[in-house]
């Protein structure tokens, strides 16, 4: 029981890949608020190394 309470809380708040997409997925919502005030329509994808490198944004945005 000791070991699975240990997991949760390292898994949780301290393995540094969880922490980084953490903050990630913050400065993320803060820039989506921000895009949604300033210009209306948005596209965010948030999610794993997947999202961070294979997305490209200029495919989304015709212009």
């Amino acid at each position: 029981m000791v070991a699975l309470v240990c997991r949760s809380l390292f898994c949780t708040y301290i393995d540094p890949e969880i922490v980084f997409y953490t903050q990630f997925s913050k400065n993320k919502q803060a820039w989506s608020e921000k895009m949604s005030r300033d210009y209306g329509k948005k596209v965010v994808v948030c999610g794993g190394s997947t999202c961070a490198y294979s997305v490209m944004g200029h495919q989304f945005c015709p212009c």
